[in-house]
């Protein structure tokens, strides 16, 4: 976009046109994360989350991997796929994404809270027994 300014002066002479052109460029704005930052997958178990984010501007958004993550945890496109096996220690896990869309990118740090899985059948106590 160009804006043609004109400066019309009398000096006492003709009048004098003066041209300016200026250049504005486009201003970005970053993109905005949508999705949850907090998720919760059992052991054992298989989890699914896709990422989401706005951006003002409707350009196309890239997500990815920042860091390194533990090997249960993968991303393709914009969907966090999360895996943890048994051997993995109920706890939290910190996740960072970044969403990119062409000239801004933005981070996002995702809790991921490993539950302890229960196996097998838990008979209910509901008798008291006494050894002698």
């Amino acid at each position: 976009m160009s804006f043609i300014l004109r400066d019309t002066r009398y000096n006492g002479g003709p009048s004098l046109i003066f041209d300016n052109v200026v250049f504005l460029a486009p201003v970005n704005r970053a993109p905005v994360f949508t999705s949850a930052a907090a998720l919760t997958v059992s052991q054992n178990d298989t989890g699914t989350h896709t990422l989401t984010a706005t951006d003002a501007d409707s350009d196309a958004l890239t997500y990815a991997v920042v860091g390194s993550w533990p090997a249960w945890a993968t991303l393709a496109a914009d969907v966090i796929t999360l895996a943890p096996g048994v051997d993995i220690t109920p706890a939290d896990y910190a996740l960072t994404v970044s969403v990119y869309d062409g000239v801004a990118t933005v981070e996002q740090v995702i809790t991921v809270t490993v539950a302890l899985a229960f196996w097998g059948y838990v008979p209910p106590i509901n008798r008291i027994v006494r050894f002698f």
